[in-house]
């Protein structure tokens, strides 16, 4: 009887334990909601209002993203820093694009696009090396 007694003391002091864990992650969590939102508050009021806020932060955002993929992907096939730098002015053109005029590129068609200017410099480049630079000495 001692022993069940001992047991069950031991899973009350375990029970207790977890207890006192999960009040504490939920006062971190709600705390850490708590700024958050005060955070989010001050950025739609620095943002002039909630619907263009959240309209810059979902373009901000998914430019971002899209920017890092593509840098990957133009760092994997080894371009040229042109292909890079161009790259960069795409990306951040098509977001002044959006914002100044409401207008902007898909991102398949920055992809074609940035896809043309890595393979018009890789051809460029291609020619100028076949092509014999000499002097004709015909004439």
């Amino acid at each position: 009887m001692a022993e069940i007694s001992n047991k069950y003391q031991s899973t009350l002091e375990n029970l207790d334990r977890i207890n006192s864990s999960v009040n504490a992650m939920l006062s971190l969590v709600v705390a850490m909601e708590t700024t958050l939102s005060s955070q989010l508050d001050w950025l739609v009021v620095q943002l002039g209002g909630a619907q263009q806020g959240l309209t810059l932060l979902v373009l901000l955002a998914t430019h971002a993203v899209f920017l890092l993929l593509a840098t990957l992907c133009v760092l994997f096939v080894k371009a040229p820093a042109l292909s890079r730098v161009t790259l960069l002015l795409l990306v951040c053109g098509n977001v002044l694009l959006e914002l100044r005029y409401n207008i902007s590129l898909t991102f398949s068609a920055l992809t074609a696009l940035q896809a043309l200017v890595v393979l018009g410099k890789l051809i460029l480049t291609h020619s100028t090396v076949c092509v014999d630079l000499k002097p004709s000495s015909a004439f």
